[in-house]
């Protein structure tokens, strides 16, 4: 969540009026530009493209964002951890974010859609930070880049996806859990570790992920994947690390086998499996 309620003020005083039958003539899609160190505001970029630098060692120190082809109403809300600042108020729309003239380095940021957003659509954003490199893709006003740790934002990457589009394949059936230990289940796979996700993983089960991979020519390790329990709307995006191959329960739609720690965070684990939805996201 944003800090203070400023999020929750925005988005209460904001009224929805989005009708499902309304089409788009354009996709939505987002622009932004940074304000770097020795460089000043560079040019703006637009859909997961790089705003910023690598390799030089150079702090962001402000961003501006904003959307292109919105529908009406629609707004994109984000706010800037900084430097001696600590989290800022949330601005939006090519407001600035961050500081300029200051010579203080922005440490994280969360972006979030307001206003009337199309059900389905999301924005998701990654960060390069000081001794990290490219961190993990995060969605919907989720922290991105560190806090605590006085390390700076280099580079940032923005993009607008709706589920099920060409942003992402959506699936629906069950969820499971498993206990990983720091090792994956089947390394035969992916073999990534769970600990280098904060143990918020998932298993995939495998000929939907042979199918996805065979589709999209890409593996679907490492891929983040967001999953809704459909049974009391709460969510959690997770990182995928490895294939199931035990698929049989709940009528052969057990889809995921999450952490025990990602199931915490969406079920019970007294219930055993969970009906869920969940998007791959691109």
């Amino acid at each position: 969540m944003f800090n203070k309620g400023t999020l929750l003020t925005a988005l209460i005083s904001t009224v929805l009026c989005f009708s499902p039958s309304r089409l788009f003539a354009q996709s939505v899609g987002v622009t932004y530009q940074t304000h770097v160190q020795n460089i000043g505001w560079q040019n703006w970029v637009s859909d997961g493209a790089t705003a910023g630098t690598t390799g030089q060692s150079l702090r962001v120190e402000a961003i501006n964002i904003n959307l292109t082809n919105p529908l009406p109403g629609m707004h994109i809300v984000y706010q800037t951890h900084v430097q001696n600042i600590g989290w800022q108020a949330a601005v939006q729309d090519g407001a600035t974010a961050g500081t300029t003239g200051q010579s203080l380095r922005v440490e994280a940021i969360r972006i979030l859609l307001s206003g009337s957003v199309p059900a389905g659509y999301h924005v998701k954003y990654r960060v390069h930070q000081e001794n990290i490199g490219w961190g993990n893709w995060v969605v919907d006003s989720q922290q991105a880049g560190v806090t605590g740790q006085s390390l700076r934002l280099e580079a940032l990457e923005i993009g607008v996806y709706k589920d099920g589009g060409g942003s992402g394949v959506t699936y629906s059936g069950f969820a499971s859990y498993n206990f990983y230990d720091g090792v994956p289940a089947t390394s035969t796979y992916c073999n990534l570790s769970p600990t280098a996700y904060g143990m918020m993983v998932t298993a995939f089960r495998t000929d939907l992920a042979q199918a996805y991979e065979s589709s999209r020519g890409v593996s679907a390790c490492g891929k983040q994947v967001r999953v809704t329990n459909t049974a009391n709307g709460a969510s959690v995006t997770l990182t995928i690390i490895d294939h199931s191959n035990d698929y049989s329960n709940n009528g052969g739609q057990r889809y995921l086998d999450l952490s025990a720690q990602a199931f915490d965070v969406i079920g019970n684990r007294d219930s055993g499996f969970i009906p869920v939805t969940f998007t791959i996201l691109d």
